[in-house]
């Protein structure tokens, strides 16, 4: 109430990385996305969790979960 941002439909994301030895790891969940790039190569580390990918759909109701348009 006090920012005055309507949060009816917000929502919250995560993005961790850490890097150990050679190897990196990525954690995301909500709308953010990794992505490792040196310039000129670019490398997707994470995919979004959005419920119009069937593989997320699925996820979700699988879970017990329902998926409603706005």
């Amino acid at each position: 109430d006090i920012s005055g941002i309507d949060i009816a439909f917000s929502g919250c994301t995560f993005l961790g990385i850490i890097a150990l030895q050679n190897t990196i790891y990525s954690i995301s969940v909500g709308d953010s996305k990794a992505i490792l790039t040196n310039g000129i190569n670019t490398l997707q580390l994470s995919t979004l969790h959005k419920p119009d990918l069937p593989s997320e759909k699925n996820r979700i109701e699988a879970a017990g979960g329902v998926i409603h348009p706005l």
